[in-house]
């Protein structure tokens, strides 16, 4: 028996505990911050490695001790035997986690592991191993908590959510292991025979994955590389017999599973995406628009879906009117349905005007997002009027523009503005440049509170294109207030498009 470590993201620790204590019956779990530690044997290792579709990392631990400096990190890692591990010929890669008051940066913590490893070598009058970052023979992994360093073999070489299906993605992936914690969250791996569907598919990793766990395929089955084949401790026949069980495991073909996005060419990438995974007959995939969808089938059953965060400034003008037309949708067509969305921002989430059952934390990548669970039942599918005349900014806009209908039209201009902070409640400025809006909001006042400014700006944006006609696509927004650290320095979005406004005899460019 061996000490394994187990690391997984932000949000997934329980869930991974979960997953562990099914793979590994008899394990004595120790559950920290996105990792799980036990005793276990070399095929509990393997069968992390091909069977877990949580973790990033299966680390075999080689020892812990002391790092409360640069000297004990050292000697801590000197002390282990080396050449049971690794050649002279082996080259070999170190991952460092972690810092602390003497060990600031992990480059310097990953230099210094190194340096005992190669030293060991040298002491023993060996050559020395070469370091290869991207591809290494060995996969040393180190993780620093306080004053205490573990030190292993990183079993799995590159992050398990890596399962080598994807051959090409969207501008912001989905990673695997997320979309399985997402399923599993959602309540849908309890009942998989349920409709799974996925309104949004990028490049089908929510529905891929589906279909491993409803066909029982393991989610390392296709990966080429690992960080155990030329491990010295590897025991090549017993990782063959594993992968051997997990190809006859596997169940036949399964039905149920719809994708659908609406750009043409992601449903295009979701569809090579899961051929080149085996799953291509199992998910059924479609062109569509999620705002106008409607159920494939009559039983109700789930929807998983990771939409656009609205990461960007700018991207909130055409992502606000789309969720509460998205919402609206839900509730007129999907009644009876579960439904499970990933975001980071949740303000965008509000907008869908449905109330969440549950909500979990959990990273997608460096992004902290939130996955929230509705039921669509009878209190949930009401819908809020989002009438013009029932909204005070609204109402106040229309007042304006009909004052302004002569003079708009005898004025020999298409650039003037329409609203200036005319309520408190609603503190920004609207210009109109031809076809285009331009929103420019004003810091609030300290009384404000943020959440409520936010609020504010988003029921502007929702109802300007309503009021003005003008898309949702053609409105930009500026927000005047004053930026902290490097936020000052961040550039929101720069297009390099230009436009031609007009003003009696003058042509201005803009």
């Amino acid at each position: 028996m061996n000490t394994i470590l187990v690391t997984t993201s932000r949000g997934l620790d329980e869930l991974l505990k979960q997953e562990v204590l099914r793979l590994c019956p008899d394990a004595q779990v120790k559950q920290g911050p996105g990792t799980i530690q036990f005793e276990g044997s070399k095929e509990d290792a393997y069968k992390l490695c091909l069977w877990s579709r949580l973790a990033n990392r299966v680390v075999w631990v080689l020892a812990s001790g002391k790092a409360g400096d640069a000297d004990a990190l050292y000697n801590t890692a000197m002390g282990i035997d080396w050449q049971m591990q690794m050649d002279s010929r082996h080259t070999l890669s170190v991952q460092f986690i972690g810092t602390n008051f003497a060990i600031k940066n992990t480059q310097f913590g990953a230099v210094r592991v190194k340096d005992a490893i190669v030293d060991s070598f040298v002491e023993q009058g060996l050559p020395r191993p070469s370091v290869e970052r991207k591809s290494p023979d060995i996969s040393v992994y180190a993780r620093l908590h306080r004053d205490n360093v573990i030190l292993g073999i990183d079993l799995a070489g590159a992050s398990l959510h890596q399962r080598a299906y994807r051959q090409e993605t969207g501008d912001a992936p989905l990673k695997e292991h997320i979309a399985s914690a997402m399923l599993m969250r959602s309540g849908w791996t309890e009942s998989t025979d349920a409709p799974l569907v996925d309104l949004m598919c990028g490049s089908g990793t929510i529905a891929i994955e589906a279909a491993y766990i409803a066909r029982n395929i393991a989610p390392g089955i296709k990966r080429m590389y690992w960080g155990f084949t030329k491990w010295l401790g590897h025991e090549e026949k017993l990782w063959d017999d594993l992968v051997e069980q997990a190809i006859s495991a596997q169940k036949p073909s399964c039905s149920g599973i719809y994708a659908g996005d609406f750009s043409r060419k992601m449903v295009a990438i979701a569809k090579a995406n899961a051929d080149f995974a085996g799953v291509f007959n199992d998910i059924s995939f479609s062109q569509q628009d999620a705002t106008k969808s409607s159920p494939p089938v009559a039983t109700p059953g789930y929807v998983v879906s990771n939409p656009p965060y609205g990461e960007r400034l700018g991207e909130l003008t055409s992502l606000i009117p789309l969720f509460s037309d998205w919402g609206k949708r839900f509730k007129e067509a999907w009644k009876g349905w579960h439904v499970s969305l990933l975001s980071s921002n949740r303000d965008l989430l509000r907008v869908l005007k449905l109330r969440a059952t549950k909500d979990y934390a959990m990273n997608n990548g460096k992004l902290e997002c939130r996955l929230a669970n509705y039921v669509l039942d009878e209190e949930n599918t009401v819908q809020f009027s989002e009438d013009a005349s029932n909204h005070e900014f609204a109402n106040r806009l229309k007042k304006n523009l009909k004052r302004m209908k002569g003079w708009i039209k005898n004025a020999n201009t298409n650039c003037y503005r329409i609203y200036d902070a005319d309520l408190p409640d609603y503190n920004v400025a609207v210009d109109r440049y031809g076809d285009w809006l331009v929103v420019q909001e004003y810091a609030p006042p300290k009384t404000v509170s943020e959440d409520k400014a936010r609020k504010r700006l988003q029921e502007v944006l929702l109802h300007l294109p309503a009021v003005t006609g003008v898309s949702p696509r053609q409105i930009a927004l500026k927000v005047r207030s004053q930026q902290k650290g490097t936020k000052q320095y961040e550039k929101i979005n720069q297009t390099g498009d230009m436009m031609e406004v007009f003003e009696n005899c003058l042509l201005y460019t803009s």
